[in-house]
C-alpha cells in the first residue's frame, strides 16, 4: 500500500484519489524503468488521515 496525504476536502479529494487511481499502470511502469525492476509490486494508494488529525489538534492546542 502506499499512503497519500490529500490536502484537498471534499471532491477534489476524492478526485485526487481517483486520479492516482487511475495512473497506478503508469507509475508502476515508470518506478520498474527507472529502478530497473523486473517485477514491481501491487500498488494501492490508500488515503493517510493521520496529518489531517494533527493539523486539527494543533488548531486546539492554539485556541486553548
Amino acid at each position: 500500500w502506499v499512503y497519500v496525504t490529500v490536502l484537498q476536502e471534499g471532491e477534489q479529494g476524492n478526485e485526487a484519489m481517483a486520479t492516482l487511481a487511475r495512473a497506478t499502470g503508469f507509475i508502476r511502469r515508470e518506478l520498474g524503468r527507472r529502478l530497473k525492476l523486473r517485477y514491481v509490486p501491487e500498488l494501492t494508494f490508500v488515503r493517510d488521515p493521520s496529518v489531517r488529525r494533527h493539523a486539527v489538534a494543533s488548531r486546539r492546542e492554539v485556541r486553548a
